[in-house]
């Protein structure tokens, strides 16, 4: 005797999963005669398309919000699309781009102040995180100081060096 496991209907089809005496699993697909379809019937299927193809249409007008000028400017120096690059590659990619981390770092304090919740796991808090190692930050920061310094005296080859440990 075979004993049904599932069954499922979609408009005038049936699936019906059974297991059979030996164990193994039976589909039988039943299609059954369509049935005529009244006027009302048609009148609230029209309805439904109509309703559906508008549903469709607003949807495919939403777009999200632009993204922020921190990510902006980490997406335009080629980091990639950052919703899909996870923290430690940013982290990796600022270690390559003193600069930037050091102007992106000075966008940061003023919004990590707030403490919005949900911040931290939006693509600017991503950016954000991946920034905010303070002896990195504090590193960089005196990289600039000192090859502003030694532009300064004109001694081009200090500033070469440190562009060279800056990563440039």
């Amino acid at each position: 005797m075979a004993k049904r496991i599932r069954a499922f209907s979609i408009v005038n089809t049936r699936l019906s999963v059974q297991r059979g005496p030996d164990g193994k699993l039976y589909c039988r697909l039943i299609v059954l005669p369509k049935l005529p379809v009244s006027p009302r019937r048609r009148r609230i299927g029209r309805t439904g398309k109509k309703l559906s193809v508008l549903l469709l249409l607003i949807l495919a007008g939403c777009r999200s919000a632009p993204p922020s000028e921190i990510v902006q400017q980490v997406e335009l120096a080629d980091s990639g699309d950052v919703r899909q690059v996870p923290v430690e590659s940013l982290t990796n990619f600022f270690d390559h781009h003193a600069r930037l981390a050091v102007r992106v770092e000075a966008l940061c304090a003023p919004k990590r102040s707030v403490g919005d919740a949900t911040w931290k796991i939006s693509d600017e808090g991503k950016v954000c995180q991946a920034v905010a190692s303070r002896d990195r930050v504090q590193y960089l920061q005196a990289l600039e100081a000192m090859k502003r310094m030694d532009t300064k005296d004109g001694d081009q080859g200090a500033a070469a060096s440190i562009e060279k440990a800056e990563g440039k």
